[in-house]
C-alpha cells in the first residue's frame, strides 16, 4: 500500500501540545476517526498486505502498525524521506529490496547529499552515498514485522544501539528533530502503537 501520509501518532506535535500542559492530548497524522478502522482492515488482510510506503515528514524513518483490538503488529510502515531540504533534513532517497515470491521486504538502503557540503557550491556533480542501511544499523536479516518488532523493544532504552541509530536516520545527521533521553519515550512509543489510547497508555506505563 503506497499513499503520502502514514497512518499513526505524530510524535512532534504531540510533544508540543505535551510542552503547553495538554498532557492527555495526542496528535495523530490522520483524523482519528480513521484510524481504528484502517487497522482494522489491515488487520484482516495481514498476510496479504506486504508493507505499507508512506512520505510527508521528509525523514526517514518505519513504523509498526497495531490491531485495534489485541495490539498485535499486523504491517510495518516506511516513511521515506524528502528529496528537498526544506524540513531541516539531508536530501536523500531510500532503495528497498524485496522476494519477488512472497513480496517481503529483505532490506533498505538510504543515499544522501550532506546539505551543509552541497548547497554553497550548488555542485550539479554532486556525489549521493549511502548513509544508512537498516539492516546493517539494526542488525536484522530482513525488514518483516516480528524482526521490526524485535528492533523496537530493543531500543526502549535512549543509552541503546537502537536509539542511536534511530536517530541517525531519522535526523539524516542534521537537527531540528533530534531525539533526547527526555523526548524518547513520546518517539519510541510512537513507532509501535498506532492510536491515541495505546500510545497514551504505553508512554504513562513508562520503562
Amino acid at each position: 500500500m503506497i499513499f503520502h501520509i502514514p497512518p499513526g501518532i505524530d510524535a512532534t506535535s504531540t510533544l508540543s501540545q505535551w510542552q503547553s500542559g495538554n498532557t492527555n492530548n495526542v496528535t495523530t497524522d490522520w483524523d482519528p476517526g480513521f484510524l481504528a478502522p484502517f487497522c482494522k482492515i489491515v488487520s484482516r488482510y495481514t498476510n496479504t498486505i506486504s508493507g505499507i510506503f508512506c512520505g510527508h515528514y521528509h525523514d526517514r524513518f518505519w513504523r509498526l502498525l497495531s490491531d485495534p483490538v489485541n495490539s498485535n503488529v499486523v504491517a510495518t510502515v516506511q516513511i521515506s524521506n524528502g528529496l528537498l531540504f526544506n524540513h531541516g533534513n539531508n536530501p536523500g532517497f531510500s532503495v528497498l529490496t524485496y522476494d519477488r515470491q512472497t513480496l517481503a521486504l529483505i532490506d533498505e538502503n538510504t543515499y544522501s547529499i550532506d546539505y551543509n557540503t552541497w548547497y554553497g557550491s550548488l555542485d550539479t556533480n554532486a556525489s549521493w552515498s549511502l548513509r544508512y542501511s537498516m539492516n546493517q544499523g539494526n542488525k536484522v536479516a530482513d525488514l518483516s514485522k516480528a524482526g521490526l518488532l524485535g528492533v523496537w523493544s530493543g531500543m526502549r532504552s535512549s543509552a541503546s544501539e537502537g536509539f542511536n541509530y534511530f536517530n541517525g536516520e531519522y535526523t539524516g545527521g542534521r537537527a531540528p528533530l533530534t531525539c533526547t533521553a527526555s523526548n524518547w519515550p513520546a518517539y519510541y512509543n510512537a513507532i509501535r502503537w498506532t492510536l491515541p489510547q495505546q500510545f497514551l497508555d504505553n508512554v504513562r506505563a513508562g520503562p
